[in-house]
């Protein structure tokens, strides 16, 4: 089966929906998979990130062009730059390029509110969906989504690129090993900085453009990662938020209430566990970390380690990571290191950056598997749903049970939620 699903032999056609920082990214990533993809529509309201992206589309197949030429793969070489020469449709509306005959797949790196209309559409048009986190800004949005894409039997799947990071993957097989016995707790520190100016972008600070603040656009990457590393249902969710160092939402403050830039929640899991998570966007340090404890022993990401007690146990859970893991497929594995956009030069505990090549792996096989992506669907909307009992909770001053059910006004997002206590 073909990566576009017709049966020809032709690449995946990928339109990008926002040129912004981020679809260079997911440039960069697919520019890793040169045979099964190609970018060939590109979709902005302004024709300056069009031409930006598309600029940054051709020197990155040049570049790539040249490290072939110089490691001898002529043929490769003459496919990037085949990639540099047929630069992408221009879109001047979204909806030109989800309706585009010439686009199996749609990548949506818009702000998070046009994530749900985006992505409906596309899969109603019989396209292949990866849409940037959070899913939706609202549970009752997710669901839309999710329905979409069961309806048109097309893959829809959520970033979360860090679930296919080396130490997430050691600490989820770990945990289904039973090795470290029943685990009872763990730590899902997202504490990152950004500078006041970050919220002057007209739709951050918003809960109705942007569905939340440190938690949802930053500390979801931690909590997802920890969810899935965990396993278990969560059952209920306690937070408290606040915005203490960032002055447009306060100023923006949607319904009497602004997006946080320091949330805290625990999460009870079905089976008695609980998890506690920190998100932030107001931590000089950047320390981000995730850390599990089970009977026999404990681990934790960054620095990677892994430790028990017991001597015996201890050997077993080192030889564990050192032979029981799978390698992720080596066109997955990044050439070079990553960056992060937003980094400056500062302390040495420096937060990971997670490279986005194996998520748009994961993307393309499932694809053309039909086998579910690693963050399809539903595995996309789990840290959406906690997050959104942790802002209920937080709000209301009570505990949120999950699931939240759809007759419940955070169902609709938080803005709705408000609304209805006003």
């Amino acid at each position: 089966m073909a990566l576009d699903g017709t049966g020809s032999d032709r690449p995946l056609r990928v339109g990008i929906v926002g040129c912004g920082v981020i679809a260079r990214t997911h440039i960069r990533a697919l520019l890793a998979f040169p045979r099964e993809a190609v970018i060939t529509a590109l979709a902005s309201r302004s024709p300056e990130s069009i031409a930006g992206a598309a600029v940054y589309l051709r020197e990155q197949a040049e570049h790539h062009a040249r490290d072939a030429e110089a490691a001898g793969d002529r043929d490769l070489a003459a496919v990037y730059r085949e990639h540099a020469a047929e630069l992408p449709h221009p879109h001047a509306d979204w909806r030109a390029l989800v309706e585009d005959a010439a686009v199996d797949a749609v990548i949506v790196t818009t702000p998070p509110f046009l994530h749900r209309p985006v992505a409906v559409a596309a899969l109603q048009a019989g396209k292949h969906v990866l849409c940037e986190k959070p899913l939706a800004v609202s549970l009752r949005e997710a669901d839309e989504m999710i329905a979409a894409a069961r309806t048109a039997g097309r893959v829809l799947s959520t970033v979360s690129q860090g679930r296919f990071a080396e130490e997430q993957r050691r600490m989820h097989a770990l945990v289904r090993s039973g090795l470290l016995g029943k685990v009872f707790f763990g730590k899902a520190d997202g504490q990152w900085y950004r500078p006041p100016s970050y919220y002057e972008l007209w739709w951050r600070g918003t809960w109705d453009r942007e569905g939340g603040g440190a938690a949802t656009g930053q500390g979801i990457h931690i909590l997802d990662q920890t969810l899935w590393i965990i396993g278990q249902r969560p059952v209920q969710v306690t937070g408290k938020m606040g915005t203490f160092v960032h002055p447009v939402p306060r100023a923006k403050a949607e319904g009497g209430v602004p997006i946080e830039d320091t949330a805290l929640g625990i999460v009870t899991f079905e089976d008695g566990g609980i998890l506690e998570v920190c998100a932030t966007v107001t931590h000089h340090l950047e320390r981000s970390q995730i850390e599990i404890a089970g009977e026999h022993g404990s681990m934790q990401a960054y620095p990677w380690a892994v430790f028990s007690v017991d001597d015996a146990t201890n050997e077993r859970l080192a030889r564990f990571v050192e032979s029981e893991v799978p390698a992720l497929p080596e066109s997955w594995r990044p050439k070079k290191p990553e960056f992060d956009a937003y980094r400056r030069p500062g302390p040495s505990l420096l937060p990971p950056v997670w490279s986005m090549i194996p998520q748009l792996g994961d993307f393309l096989t499932a694809i053309q598997t039909g086998q579910p992506a690693l963050t399809g669907d539903a595995e996309g909307r789990r840290a959406l749903e906690v997050l959104a009992g942790l802002y209920r909770s937080a709000i209301t001053g009570t505990p949120t049970d999950l699931p939240i059910s759809p007759d419940d006004p955070f169902y609709s997002g938080v803005a709705a939620g408000l609304a209805s206590m006003q």
